[in-house]
């Protein structure tokens, strides 16, 4: 009688230990989930810009030859 009631107490606090873990667990990851969002929503809030900035850079370089062109994108003019 006193084996198996030492066995449930064992049993369960095994088991709120791991409930514990679980909860910090998901704890930790919602802080994570929370930053990538802020992290989304600002490269969401940018796209529009990014896109005018690439397209107007595109349209520049068109005429220019492929040297010339290679040339721009490395000197990291955007920078």
């Amino acid at each position: 009688q006193k084996q198996r009631i030492e066995s449930n107490t064992l049993a369960g606090k095994r088991k709120m230990d791991q409930a514990t873990a679980l909860i910090e667990g998901l704890r930790e990851e919602r802080e994570r989930w929370t930053g990538d969002g802020e992290v989304f929503a600002e490269t969401k809030r940018r796209l529009i810009g990014d896109c005018a900035v690439a397209s107007a850079f595109l349209s520049y370089c068109g005429p220019f030859n492929q040297e010339f062109r290679q040339r721009l994108v490395n000197q990291e003019i955007f920078e």
